[in-house]
């Protein structure tokens, strides 16, 4: 059926599209993003008006859209209606038949138009009974931007944009969410004012790429609401339209970087809260927050590829931070908060540069540092002993990096230490949530730090790995120790120089060595980074050059070979000692503890697996070392709780103490199977965003089910109670931390936050929870606060609707 319904619906786009061509007149047509589009109509009084809409007007050949438009009274009578039934059509009034096949078709008889696109030709019609609405003639064709932008790889977001830039240089800035009359447009306004651009409101084409998230412009109009007797706010090179009387668009110049900019690099969303008391301080928001915020009026609004959307959606929230602002007394309070927010969302990098006897080269390497597209950036010199102008050379660039927006600090060593103790001594200083490094004489890409932190964000890594070549910097004559395929063409970037590292690896893999003196610190570095089981990532991005010269390190090393084969050594020994997963088991106390040892004895006894088990004491006045078997103390870590914050905020913390690769979580009065997480974690095989569950059985007393016997009674079926659990850590990371606010039910949200996210899930037929019932379970005691479930079942009932 869906294949006839789609033959049928595309031979009629084209019989209709041949039928008007003739009639039709050329108009500028439009591009927005990568898709262009060629516009012809047979009503040119009625449709012209759209030419001024489109932010960016096309005129040439080989479009990827061919639109006709025309009135229904143009057709000949020889073109019969589309061979639609009403039953077809679905509440946008597309048709249903169509849903998973590329051809597209909206019939709104209540808007009296008919829009189809046929991608395979794409051929485009738009037919309607009378002229387009104002609000039509400042939007138009919005159905047909979402489908074309969703097949480029994008979605259409019903959001607003501003940033700082222009005039040659790309601008940066931030993607406003937030339903109708929740100020998107009023604030733009006042940013054009304030000497900032756009590079649309209301709708944008948002789409990832290499270097991150890019919007980009779709319409001219800014869109205000106004109260009788109210003046829209003046910007310079708008002309208001009044639609209705009770909106106003305001018409900006066509793209030219002074207002409305093609494009716009996104470095964070901005979530706007007209609810919230104005004097509260604008805050940090979880991707979950940011989703449910932008979501909904993105998504339902729109007739086919809404999955898509949805999933593009949220991989922008969880890869871009995000913010929320309440509206704020006056127009200049918002705008000085806009600044503070493009600033911290701007990504902040430590850039760790050892010096040792370098002048020669400092000026060059840093320069090319300071010209990054992308980042906030610290550079921490760190001078190990030079007795050249080296310490001069660097205090002379201050001011330098301060004029573009950077800093950099100088670290001193009384003498010379070597390149590692240089290297530790800068990630010691550095203050930024990711660290980069650059030797003396090597130079950076001028998109290193914006093509690698995309790559982290977007595999959700530790770090990231770009390429690097080489060039020789010294007479031929002296290049004869050189190879000469080090000059022929890219190699993987396998040094840290060619990297974007969290800052939290130089906790878990631990600091350079500073025993080697043959220069081989960081090739020991990066093979106990690959042990660790940290995820990486690599880009195929040229991101660093290294100058080939007569007193490089790699030359002049004693000992480096041998030094090489003791760090291969060392890695085999550390690969055999952990060849098992590791897991991370988090386990909330803030209650009942006279079964908590138990539990702690269930979750290191698992078979298989490497665990460190988390105690988060929850506000008790009580030391939960008393509870941990002896021996195992190693393996047990205790966070505090210096009041009772609940079982969700709990959760949260463990997991953000954790590093392990695996994460699962046991309430202090239940208890596993051992072999229940080897089960799970083979459930997930290959699977890097996942979740994995599986049954459970209900005791009652103090001891616990003996595993070689007969349950006591039959397993539930596999549910995903947290107790009951698997995460990937970089799913938890995709999905976000659980809900604080909620005394009960937060695993049940959790988990709906996962599905919506399309986070792969696996059950299992194993037991793999054994869940006592006792008279003090917390479920038992929480009274009132049951009603949570009711806002759990409230929001994901708000996350169904935007699906």
């Amino acid at each position: 059926m869906v294949a006839d319904v789609s033959t049928l619906v595309a031979a009629w786009i084209d019989e209709v599209h041949e039928a008007l061509r003739p009639v039709s007149r050329p108009l500028s047509g439009a591009q927005w993003g990568p898709v262009t589009m060629a516009h012809a109509t047979a009503r040119p009084e009625w449709f012209s008006s759209f030419d001024r809409a489109w932010a960016r007007p096309w005129q040439g050949s080989d479009p990827d859209v061919s639109l006709v438009s025309a009135s229904f009274a143009d057709l000949p009578s020889s073109v019969s209606p589309p061979p639609l039934r009403r039953g077809d059509l679905g509440p946008r009034g597309e048709v249903v038949g169509l849903e998973e096949t590329d051809v597209r078709l909206v019939w709104q008889e209540a808007a009296g138009h008919v829009l189809g696109w046929d991608p395979a030709t794409g051929q485009a019609v738009l037919l309607t009974a009378a002229e387009p609405s104002g609000y039509d003639q400042v939007s138009p064709l919005r159905f047909l931007v979402h489908w074309t932008a969703a097949a480029s790889g994008g979605f259409l977001a019903h959001a607003a944009t501003v940033g700082r830039g222009g005039h040659g240089e790309e601008p940066r800035g931030l993607l406003l969410l937030g339903d109708a009359g929740y100020g998107k447009s009023t604030t733009t306004l006042a940013a054009l004012n304030h000497g900032w651009v756009t590079c649309g409101d209301d709708a944008v084409l948002v789409r990832p790429d290499a270097r991150g998230w890019a919007a980009y412009a779709v319409y001219a109009a800014v869109k205000t609401k106004l109260q009788p007797g109210q003046e829209a706010p003046a910007g310079p090179d708008v002309v208001t339209w009044d639609i209705h009387g009770h909106k106003r668009a305001h018409l900006l110049t066509a793209t030219d970087d002074r207002l409305l900019t093609p494009s716009m690099r996104i470095d964070g969303l901005l979530a706007l809260d007209p609810w919230a008391p104005a004097d509260r301080p604008w805050a940090t928001i979880d991707p979950a927050a940011a989703r449910r915020v932008g979501a909904p009026n993105t998504v339902m609004p729109l007739p086919f590829d809404r999955a898509a959307v949805l999933s593009r959606f949220g991989q922008a929230c969880s890869e871009l931070p995000a913010r929320v602002l309440p509206r704020r007394q006056s127009l200049d309070d918002t705008l000085r908060d806009l600044g503070e927010i493009v600033d911290d969302v701007r990504p902040r990098v430590s850039v760790i540069l050892p010096v040792y006897n370098g002048a020669r080269f400092l000026a060059r390497t840093i320069a090319a540092v300071l010209q990054q597209t992308s980042g906030r950036l610290e550079i921490v010199a760190v001078d190990d002993g030079s007795t050249d102008d080296s310490r001069e050379v660097l205090h002379g660039l201050v001011d330098e990096a301060r004029k573009r927006g950077h800093d950099l600090r100088i670290v001193e060593h009384d003498g010379n230490r070597g390149v590692a103790a240089a290297r530790n001594s800068g990630i010691a200083a550095a203050t930024s949530e990711f660290i980069a490094f650059v030797d003396q004489d090597d130079l950076w890409s001028v998109d290193h730090v914006e093509v690698l932190l995309a790559a982290v964000r977007r595999e959700r890594a530790a770090a990231a790995f770009g390429r690097m070549e080489f060039v020789a910097i010294v007479p031929e004559s002296a290049q004869a120790w050189m190879r000469r395929e080090w000059f022929e063409g890219s190699h993987p970037g396998r040094v840290v120089g060619a990297g974007l590292f969290s800052r939290a690896l130089f906790t878990d893999v631990g600091p350079f060595d500073e025993d080697d003196g043959s220069g081989t610190d960081d090739v020991d570095w990066l093979m106990r980074l690959r042990d660790s089981g940290q995820p990486c990532c690599e880009v195929d991005d040229v991101v660093l050059v290294r100058q080939m010269h007569d007193a490089n390190q790699s030359k002049t090393s004693v000992g480096m070979a041998s030094r090489l084969l003791a760090i291969v050594r060392a890695h085999h020994a550390r690969v055999g000692s952990q060849a098992r997963p590791r897991l991370d088991v988090v386990i909330p106390v803030g209650g009942e503890t006279a079964y908590l040892r138990t539990a702690v004895e269930s979750a290191l006894a698992q078979e298989g697996v490497d665990v460190q088990v988390i105690l988060v004491n929850d506000g008790l006045d009580e030391d939960l070392v008393a509870h941990v078997p002896s021996g195992h103390i190693d393996r047990v870590r205790i966070v505090e709780h210096g009041e009772r914050r609940g079982a969700g905020a709990a959760r949260n913390s463990g997991v953000a103490v954790g590093s392990a690769a695996w994460v699962a979580f046991l309430d202090a009065d239940d208890a596993w199977p051992r072999g229940r997480s080897r089960a799970l974690i083979e459930a997930l095989d290959g699977i890097e965003r996942g979740i994995a569950y599986g049954r459970q059985v209900r005791f009652a007393g103090a001891e616990v089910p003996d595993e070689d016997q007969p349950w006591p009674v039959d397993p539930s079926p596999p549910v995903p109670l947290p107790g009951a659990l698997l995460v990937t850590r970089r799913a938890f990371k995709v999905v976000g931390p659980f809900e604080e606010d909620l005394r009960v039910g937060e695993g049940i949200d959790w988990v709906e936050r996962a599905r919506a996210l399309g986070i792969a899930e696996r059950a299992v037929d194993d037991v793999v929870l054994l869940r006592r019932a006792h008279g003090r379970n917390m479920t038992a005691e929480m009274g009132e606060s049951r009603l949570d479930y009711l806002q759990v079942v409230a929001r994901a009932r708000q996350r169904n609707r935007s699906q």
